[in-house]
C-alpha cells in the first residue's frame, strides 16, 4: 500500500547574535565559519524532511536553548536551533560575545480558542465567529471549499506577532514582540499538525520566512463501524436511535428560552464503536465526524467522547476486569445543529452514514456507510421510577432517572413524603442534577421535564424518582496469607485483622460470612500441562480467637483461619473476599454488611518429598539406569519382568507408594510395545519387557518417569524423576579358557565343556554351561566350513567332551587356521559368544 505525503522543504536560519570588529584579513575565515554553521543546520533539517517523507510523525516538541528539539515516533530526536555565539576577532579591537539566542516560540490555541504565544493570551481568536442562522430557503448548490486557516506570523516591519482576521481578510498585529527566528505553531482547524517556521536573514538585513508541516500523529488508514455487545461479541455495522422534535410555540424552561419552531434534540447521545487502523494511531487527536453520501453532516461525534473500548473478555465474532480492545474505540453520537442545511425535514427517519476524518495532510478517510441512525420524533415521556445510591456520594440524577437521554432537559426538586425512612431535607443536598445524602434512607424527587415536541411536563403531572440511599461496606485490605501444602495438623494458616475489624467482632451481632468468595487470582492456571479450576471445598475460613484458652488473656485476638484440604487445594495465588455481617442491619438500607475483607492466599508447592537421594546408586551411571529382568513363566507364556521400585530405596515404596506411579515417554517409537501392558502396571511399577531381539525389548534403553503426585491431587505439580532405563539379561560374558587346538591326524582334537564359563551377573559368579539356561550353537568361518566336519558340532549339549575332526574330503597341503564360534542364547533372548581357534595340519 502506498501513502501520499506532502513534500515540503525545510530552510535553515541562523541569527548572528554577536557583533565583532575584526581586521579585513579575517573576513574570509568568519564567512567560512558562518557557512559551516548553516550547512550543519541544513543537514539536520534534511534528516527531518526525510523522516516526514517516510511517514514518520512528531511525538513531541520541546523548547531548548535557541530553538526546539523534535522527537519522532521512532524515538529519534533532532534539534532545530539558532546559530551559536560568534567568536572574538583576532586583529583590531576585540568585540564582546553576544548573548545566547532565545528559545524558539511555541504558538498554541487555548481552551478559549484564542492564539497563545509561549503561554501568553493574544486576545485574538483562532477561529472565526459563527454567523447568525438565516431563514430557511430552498436548497441551493453546494458552495466552494472555504479558504484554509492561516497560522500566526511575525511582521517583517514591526517584528510583532500578527494573526489573520478571517472576517476582514487582513493581518492584524497583536503588539506582542517576537524574539525568535524559529517558531512553531498549531493550526486552526487541523489539530493534527505543527507548522515549523524559519526566518532566514538575508544580505539586506531583512528576513525571508518559510514554513513546513510536521504531522503530530500517524495517519488513519481505515475505519469501520462495529458493535460490541455485553458478551464481547463483535459485529460489523452499528445502529442507534436519537430523539428530536420541534416546538410549536415559545417555551421557557429551567432557565432556557426556546423560540417557536425551534428544533429540539434530546440531551442524551448514543454510543457506537469503530475499528480504526493502524491500531496504534493517536485517535484522540482526530476530528471524526459522520456524513451521508451527499456530504450532509446532520450528526456529530461529541468532542472528547472517543475512548478505548473496554470489555472483560477478548472480542469474538461468536459469543474480571475490563481491558482495552486493541484498535476499537467508543464514541458518542448526537445531532449537529450547527450543520449546514440542518432541519428535521431534511433528516430521514432512518439513514445510512459513514465515519469520516482527514489525515494530517488533509486527505479524507471515509468508512463504509454502515452506521444506521434512526431519528425518533415521538416525544417520549418519563414515568415514576426508583433507584439506589450510596450515602455521602454525589450522584447524577440524569443517570439515575430512566429515559432522561430521550428528553431535552430535566428540572429536579425535593418532594419529600412522610413515609417511614424518608430523609429530612437537611440531610440532602440538591444542586441542579446532582444530589448527595448524608445518611441512609429514601428521598423523593420531582422530575419536571421538557419533551422533544416542546411540551413541558411539570407540577402534579411530573413523575417522581424515589432514591434509596444505602450504606456502603468499606473494603478492608488485610494483606497476604501464605501456606505451604502439607497434611494435618499443618494444614492451617492465619491472617491478622485490623483493630477496627476486631472491634466489630467484639460487638454482638457481627459475624464472618459463611460463604466467602474465593478463586484463583489468574484467569488460567495450568498444572501438569492441563487447565485446572478452583475446588470450593479446598479452602474453608473461620473466625478464631487466638487467645481462647490462653491463661490470663483479657482480650480477644481475632484472626481469620484458613483450613486447607491438601487432596484438592491448588498451589497458586487465591483471592478472597468475605463479608463482615451485621445481624442488626437492614438490606433496605444496605448496612447488613459492615465491612468487606479482601486478602490473598499464596499456596506454595508441597516440599515434603524429593527424589534426590532415593536412587540406588549401584544401578545408575548418571541418569542411565540398568536393571536385570526376571524370567517368569514357561513356553509361550514366558516373559521378562521387573519392578521399578527395585531402583529406589526401600522406604520409597513403603512410605510413598500410595502417591507414586510410573510412566514411559510417549509416543513410543514404531514397533515398540508399552512396558506397562501384558501384566505391567503404572501403579505398582511392574513392567513387562519383550525378549531380545524384539524392538524396544531387553537391551534397549527407554525413558521412564517415576512420578510422585502429592496427596494424589491433580491440582498440585507432580514431582518427577526421569531416567533412561535398560533392562538386561542376567547372564554376562561367555569366556573360553582353553588353548588353541590342532588337528594332526584322523582322530581330530577335543574341546572340554569345563573350558567354558558364562558370567552370572546377578549373583556375581561364573557358571558352567550346564548350569546356565542357554541354547548353544556352533558356527565357523570360511576355513572352518571348508576344512572341518561341522556336522559333529550340532548336537553338543555343553556338558560332554566335544571332538572336532577334519572334513573327510579336505586335502591339506598347507596348515589352515579355522575359527569356531560358540553362541549361547539365554532365556532373555540375549546372545553371548566366544571363539575357539583350530589349526588343521597336513597329515603325515
Amino acid at each position: 500500500m502506498k501513502r501520499k505525503f506532502v513534500k515540503v522543504m525545510f530552510f535553515g536560519a541562523l541569527a548572528l547574535s554577536t557583533v565583532t570588529y575584526v581586521g579585513c584579513k579575517d573576513y574570509d575565515d568568519d564567512i567560512d565559519n558562518l557557512q559551516t554553521q548553516i550547512d550543519a543546520n541544513k543537514a539536520s533539517i534534511a534528516d527531518l524532511q526525510k523522516f516526514v517523507n517516510e511517514g514518520k510523525w512528531v511525538k513531541s516538541v520541546e523548547d531548548v536553548a535557541g530553538g526546539f528539539k523534535i522527537t519522532f515516533d521512532d524515538g529519534k530526536s533532532y534539534s532545530i536551533v539558532n546559530g551559536t555565539n560568534g567568536t572574538n576577532g583576532k586583529d583590531g579591537v576585540d568585540g564582546t560575545n553576544g548573548t545566547d539566542g532565545k528559545n524558539g516560540t511555541k504558538v498554541t490555541i487555548g481552551a478559549n480558542n484564542n492564539w497563545f504565544f509561549d503561554g501568553i493570551d493574544s486576545g485574538q481568536s483562532a477561529v472565526g465567529p459563527k454567523g447568525d442562522k438565516g431563514d430557511d430557503g430552498k436548497d441551493g448548490e453546494n458552495g466552494k471549499d472555504g479558504v484554509n486557516g492561516k497560522s500566526p506570523r511575525i511582521s517583517a516591519t514591526t517584528g510583532c506577532w500578527e494573526v489573520y482576521n478571517t472576517e476582514t481578510g487582513a493581518w492584524e498585529s497583536t503588539d506582542i514582540v517576537a524574539n525568535a527566528t524559529i517558531y512553531i505553531t498549531e493550526v486552526a482547524g487541523n489539530p493534527l499538525i505543527w507548522e515549523l517556521h524559519v526566518r532566514e536573514l538575508k544580505s539586506d538585513g531583512t528576513y525571508a520566512e518559510s514554513s513546513v508541516t510536521l504531522p503530530k500523529a500517524g495517519s488513519i488508514v481505515s475505519m469501520d463501524a462495529v458493535s460490541v455487545d455485553a458478551n464481547a461479541k463483535l459485529t460489523l455495522g452499528s445502529t442507534i436511535t436519537l430523539f428530536c422534535g420541534k416546538t410549536t410555540a415559545k417555551v421557557d424552561f429551567n432557565g432556557h428560552k426556546y423560540a417557536e419552531n425551534e428544533v429540539l434534540v434530546a440531551s442524551g447521545s448514543s454510543k457506537i464503536q469503530a475499528l480504526i487502523n493502524p491500531a496504534d494511531v493517536n485517535v484522540q487527536l482526530y476530528n471524526i465526524g459522520l456524513t451521508d453520501s451527499k456530504d450532509n453532516q446532520f450528526f456529530q461525534i461529541l468532542k472528547g467522547s472517543i475512548q478505548e473500548n473496554m470489555t472483560e473478555k477478548p472480542l469474538s465474532r461468536a459469543a474480571g476486569d475490563k481491558t482495552a480492545n486493541k484498535g476499537v474505540y467508543d464514541m458518542n453520537v448526537t445531532f449537529n445543529k450547527d450543520a449546514d442545511n440542518f432541519d428535521l425535514a431534511n433528516i430521514p427517519a432512518k439513514g445510512s452514514y459513514a465515519l469520516t476524518t482527514r489525515d494530517p495532510f488533509g486527505n479524507e478517510i471515509i468508512s463504509k456507510y454502515d452506521v444506521t441512525i434512526n431519528v425518533d420524533q415521538s416525544a417520549p415521556t418519563l414515568s415514576d421510577a426508583t433507584a439506589e445510591a450510596i450515602i455521602n456520594t454525589a450522584c447524577d440524577l440524569n443517570a439515575l432517572m430512566p429515559g432522561t437521554d430521550k428528553v431535552v432537559d430535566c428540572k429536579y426538586s425535593l418532594s419529600l413524603t412522610s413515609d417511614p425512612g424518608e430523609l429530612k431535607a437537611e440531610n440532602i443536598t440538591l444542586s441542579g442534577s446532582t444530589i448527595t445524602a448524608k445518611s441512609a434512607g429514601t428521598a423523593t424527587i420531582k422530575v419536571e421535564y421538557l419533551k422533544t415536541n416542546g411540551e413541558v411536563v411539570k407540577e402534579a403531572a411530573a413523575p417522581t424518582l424515589k432514591i434509596t440511599f444505602k450504606y456502603y461496606a468499606d473494603p478492608v485490605v488485610l494483606g497476604t496469607m501464605k501456606w505451604t501444602v502439607n497434611a494435618a495438623p499443618n494444614n492451617t494458616a492465619d491472617i491478622a485483622l485490623t483493630d477496627e475489624v476486631k472491634a466489630l467482632f467484639n460487638q454482638a451481632g457481627y459475624s464472618l460470612d459463611a460463604n466467602p468468595t474465593i478463586g484463583f487470582k489468574n484467569d488460567v492456571v495450568k498444572v501438569n500441562g492441563a487447565d485446572v479450576t478452583y475446588d470450593s471445598q479446598s479452602i474453608t475460613l473461620a473466625l478464631v480467637d487466638k487467645n481462647a484458652g490462653v491463661s490470663g488473656a483479657t482480650t480477644k485476638d481475632w484472626v481469620i483461619r484458613a483450613t486447607f484440604k491438601p487432596e484438592s487445594v491448588c498451589a497458586t495465588t487465591h483471592t478472597v473476599s468475605v463479608n463482615v455481617n451485621n445481624a442488626n442491619g437492614s438490606s433496605a438500607l444496605g448496612n447488613e454488611v459492615a465491612k468487606v475483607l479482601n486478602f490473598e492466599i499464596v499456596v506454595n508447592p508441597f516440599e515434603g518429598f524429593k527424589w534426590d537421594g532415593r536412587r540406588l546408586a549401584g544401578y545408575f551411571d548418571g541418569n542411565k539406569g540398568t536393571a536385570t529382568g526376571v524370567i517368569s513363566g514357561t513356553g509361550a507364556n514366558q516373559k521378562v519382568t521387573y519392578n521399578l521400585y527395585g531402583l529406589y530405596s526401600a522406604e520409597t515404596k513403603s512410605d510413598a507408594a500410595s502417591y507414586i506411579k510410573f510412566d514411559e515417554e510417549t509416543p513410543l517409537p514404531e514397533g515398540f510395545t508399552s512396558w506397562f501392558t501384558n501384566g505391567g502396571s503404572k501403579t505398582t511399577g511392574d513392567i513387562v519387557v519383550a525378549k531380545a531381539p524384539a524392538k524396544g525389548g531387553v537391551g534397549v534403553a527407554r525413558t521412564i518417569k517415576a512420578i510422585y503426585s502429592p496427596f494424589n491431587n491433580s491440582r498440585l505439580e507432580n514431582i518427577t524423576d526421569e531416567i533412561s532405563l535398560t533392562v538386561v539379561s542376567g547372564l554376562g560374558t561367555l569366556k573360553y579358557s582353553g588353548a588353541s587346538k590342532e588337528i594332526k591326524n584322523e582322530s581330530g582334537t577335543t574341546i572340554e565343556a569345563k573350558e567354558f564359563k558364562i558370567a552370572d551377573v546377578a549373583n556375581g559368579k561364573d557358571l558352567a554351561l550346564k548350569d546356565a539356561k542357554v541354547t548353544l550353537v556352533w558356527t565357523g568361518d570360511k576355513n572352518a566350513q571348508d576344512y572341518l566336519d561341522m556336522s559333529t558340532l550340532a548336537s553338543w549339549d555343553g556338558q560332554s567332551t566335544l571332538t572336532v575332526k577334519k572334513k573327510t574330503s579336505a586335502q591339506i597341503v598347507t596348515a589352515q587356521t579355522c575359527k569356531l564360534t560358540l553362541t549361547a542364547t539365554d532365556e532373555w533372548g540375549v546372545t553371548h559368544a566366544t571363539t575357539v581357534t583350530v589349526v588343521v595340519n597336513k597329515f603325515e
